[in-house]
């Protein structure tokens, strides 16, 4: 599966959502070059942003899980 194919081509969300992130003002403009160059300017940036973190979950899921449980301790 190529770049565009796995992260420009689709997106599962069906609306903005109702939370705000703050993100590095050169990565906004990066992003937003790839949507614009990239994609056609055919999928919106919390679109793209949302199937970068669906990727970066699916594949550090075991490592984020492994070093979470290491840290997490019950309290009784």
């Amino acid at each position: 599966m190529t770049y565009v194919e796995h992260f420009l081509t689709h997106h599962t969300m069906t609306k903005r959502g109702d939370k705000s992130i703050y993100i590095r003002a050169e990565y906004h403009e990066r992003l937003s070059r790839i949507i614009q160059i990239i994609a056609d300017d055919q999928i919106p940036l919390y679109a793209y942003l949302d199937n970068i973190l669906a990727y970066h979950f699916e594949m550090f899921e075991k490592e984020i899980t492994d070093d979470f449980n290491s840290k997490y301790r019950p309290i009784f």
